[in-house]
């Protein structure tokens, strides 16, 4: 009898789920055929069709927004649903009228960005991005504040950041090297920049540097060195071999000694895929010229140094910093703060709310801004 019962049971429901994906996937088929064929249109440059399909007060569904945001390469004018729109004027032109307003930042509207492409110690060119405010002046008295990573093919992409901006709007320089190891050229690139080819990575961070100073927008002294996670390898290694270059390095939960992270029991002891094992003797020779710590030379003057290391991370013990600054104090010759502050509460790269996100850069940018040296 139960047996019977179930039965009959899972028919009604295989009729009910037949029921529902009929009714999903027609009603999605038809507003796709409608977005299919006003792509075709829209290929074919016949604006005058489209213009007869689409009216002006045209009013997109939910499944049809899907469609024209899937498709965006395509089609550049994402028309969010529920809003009257008129796409195609009666000249054929694409107008972007009654879509939901643009937000303004007045604090903002001065500042500008611009790529340039810097040649790397090889010869290879390296984009930089730069954000900075319209009509400064390239004197060499500008500060800069440098952002790298570099490393896991992880491309520093475009971001919005009010924290960030407000150096540029206080009339300094947000530049944003994309070196080797990231993934802003594709794989070739990131392939360049990790095991034994991880000093490329370094090397054109120091020459983004170079090429800021040769510019005439900075000089020594005035730039400040950032960096997170596995962006410790790329931003320590050039603090190593130019520590002239920084006026200060600031590191968030950084890599800063991969030759010891293979043998932890942490998320990061598959880190030897990105930067090579000490089981391979090649392989051992790269990571001991790529760590940070061991290569941290003893009668040096080092720039002003802050590491902020968390406890509770699961990727990178905090034996890691603590060794790093530990060794760093004692071979120092400047007379350069070098500070690990410890975060108890939170793990690698995660924050509290917005309040302490504030805090956290607060403490950034006023430790990169009280090191300048003018």
């Amino acid at each position: 009898m139960n047996k019977k019962r179930n039965i009959i049971i899972g028919l009604i429901v295989c009729v009910l789920l037949m029921t529902v994906v009929f009714f999903v996937f027609n009603h999605g088929k038809s507003n796709e055929q409608v977005v299919t064929e006003y792509f075709e249109l829209l290929k074919k440059k016949d604006y005058k069709q489209m213009y007869q399909m689409l009216d002006q007060k045209t009013v997109y569904t939910p499944t049809q927004k899907y469609f024209i945001e899937k498709h965006k390469e395509i089609y550049d004018v994402i028309n969010p649903s529920n809003i009257q729109v008129k796409v195609i004027d009666e000249k054929d032109n694409v107008q972007k009228e009654l879509l939901s307003t643009e937000s303004e930042y007045h604090d903002f509207a001065d500042i500008i960005s611009e790529q340039v492409m810097v040649s790397s110690h090889d010869g290879i060119e390296v984009p930089m991005s730069l954000v900075y405010k319209k009509g400064i002046k390239k004197n060499s008295d500008n500060e800069v504040f440098i952002f790298v990573y570099g490393a896991y093919g992880e491309s520093l992409s475009p971001f919005f950041s009010p924290i960030f901006l407000d150096w540029a709007a206080q009339g300094g320089i947000l530049a944003f090297p994309h070196v080797r190891g990231g993934g802003e050229k594709g794989k070739e690139w990131h392939e360049q920049g990790m095991k034994n080819l991880k000093y490329n990575s370094w090397k054109d961070l120091i020459a983004c540097t170079e090429a800021l100073i040769d510019m005439n927008l900075t000089k020594e002294g005035l730039i400040s060195l950032y960096t997170n996670s596995a962006g410790g390898v790329t931003a320590a290694m050039a603090v190593n071999e130019r520590p002239d270059l920084y006026s200060s390095f600031i590191a968030e939960v950084p890599r800063l000694n991969p030759f010891g992270l293979e043998s932890s029991n942490t998320a990061s002891s598959t880190s030897y895929l990105e930067y090579g094992t000490v089981k391979d003797s090649a392989e051992y020779v790269g990571l001991i010229k790529m760590d940070p710590y061991l290569n941290i030379k003893p009668n040096t003057n080092y720039p002003a140094t802050l590491i902020m290391p968390s406890y509770n991370d699961d990727r990178i013990p905090l034996w890691d910093n603590g060794k790093y600054i530990a060794k760093l104090q004692k071979y120092n010759t400047a007379n350069t703060a070098i500070l690990m502050d410890i975060d108890y509460d939170s793990g690698h790269e995660t924050f509290g709310d917005y309040n302490e996100t504030i805090r956290l850069y607060s403490k950034i940018f006023s430790f990169a801004k009280s090191n300048m040296k003018n």
